[in-house]
């Protein structure tokens, strides 16, 4: 195994190490949905930090609304939260209380 370990190599590959010119992407849009428990919502916050360590991130905490309020959004087409922002590329959330929101 020592003779494999020397070769190895564990660092970042970012366009400008291989010389490869990209444009900044735009920052991933994250949704919160929190229960308001503070175990989940610790767990949602890690998860989205981390996330951020990786890429740059635009976070939204929103509050999962009431399970009748969601059940409505769908039978309408409308969701009961979240119309004034952007569509989130990912939707993060912890807890029995944030499933049908998310």
């Amino acid at each position: 195994m020592p003779l494999l370990r020397r070769g190895i190599r564990t660092e970042a590959i970012s366009p400008q190490t291989i010389g490869v010119d990209q444009p900044t992407p735009r920052p991933l849009i994250l949704w919160g949905i929190s229960d308001g428990r503070a175990g989940h919502l610790a767990q949602s916050r890690g998860l989205m930090q981390a996330l951020g360590e990786i890429a740059a991130c635009s976070v939204y905490e929103i509050a999962a609304p009431a399970a009748g309020r969601v059940l409505a959004g769908l039978i309408t087409g409308r969701a009961p939260f979240g119309q004034d922002l952007p569509a989130p590329d990912l939707i993060i959330g912890a807890g029995h209380g944030t499933h049908l929101a998310m």
